[in-house]
């Protein structure tokens, strides 16, 4: 005969109320083989570009924010105008960057496109009345980016739409729209990239699907918050809550559980 108890076990109680193992740990951006870029605004944040202390205050400016990736592709401003500002418990209760759409810009030589594809995920916000660019790849002697997510398409100021050269023509081409965009309302903007298919989802729904032909690139800026370096007249402005890029293109399985992760921890509906 046999009984139902509690006795000593080497488990520990499950989320059903019986003893079993350890509870699956948190999903992190690293569990997903070929993370390239991780900027998390709730750490990372410093007020130099070699580092110095941590911004941690409502305001301040940041001049350093750190790729939590581990491959050290940290995004840095040296002119101190054109810093962004860490702003706290904005979304979710949670820190965020805010780019003033006027000089604020976060760079670093670039990387993006020297992978086969790519998988881009950002949670953001917009007030953008007009054309401006959030995240670009660009060389510096071009005006059109290689790669860019950006506020309207020219003729629709309301609405979101990815930017790519695509051949060595450099001719930048719309890709589909992602919705009304200025509203300050926090989306989650996900790109898929396999160099001849582009794929774009906000809010995990897809917006479309789009084909085309990647030509020789030449790009020497990875800009976060503008077009260039040194042309900020396209500058963003909105929040940035996070950015997280993969050298593949995602599973759909992975790519959910990327979503699922920044749909939770920033509180997107």
């Amino acid at each position: 005969m046999w009984c139902l108890g509690f006795f000593q076990s080497g488990g520990i109680l499950n989320r059903k109320g019986f003893f079993g193992g350890t509870t699956a740990a948190p999903f992190s951006p690293s569990d997903i083989s070929g993370l390239q870029l991780w900027l998390d605004a709730t750490t990372g944040l410093f007020d130099a570009t070699s580092g110095g202390n941590a911004v941690t205050t409502d305001g301040s400016a940041v001049a350093r924010w750190e790729d939590q990736s581990g491959n050290g592709r940290h995004v840095t401003q040296s002119t101190s105008n054109n810093r962004p500002v860490l702003k706290t418990a904005i979304q979710n209760s949670k820190n965020i960057v805010r780019f003033d759409g006027s000089n604020d810009v976060l760079t670093r030589s670039s990387f993006l496109f020297s992978q086969p594809s790519s998988s881009v995920f950002i949670a953001m916000s917009s007030n953008c009345a007009t054309d401006r660019r959030l995240l670009c790849e660009c060389s510096t002697t071009i005006s059109n980016p290689i790669f860019g997510l950006v506020q309207s398409d020219l003729s629709v100021s309301t609405e979101l739409s990815i930017f790519y050269r695509y051949d060595s023509s450099v001719i930048a081409i719309n890709h589909p729209n992602l919705g009304t965009a200025f509203d300050n309302t926090f989306r989650l903007i996900a790109i898929t990239d396999s160099q001849t298919v582009i794929n774009s989802y906000i809010n995990k729904v897809s917006t479309g699907t789009v084909a085309y032909s990647r030509g020789p690139t030449s790009v020497n800026n990875f800009c976060i918050g503008a077009l260039q370096r040194s042309n900020l007249g396209s500058a963003w402005a909105g929040d940035v809550a996070e950015v997280i890029i993969y050298n593949s293109v995602l599973s759909q399985s992975d790519r959910d559980r990327v979503s699922d992760y920044l749909y939770a921890k920033w509180a997107i509906v």
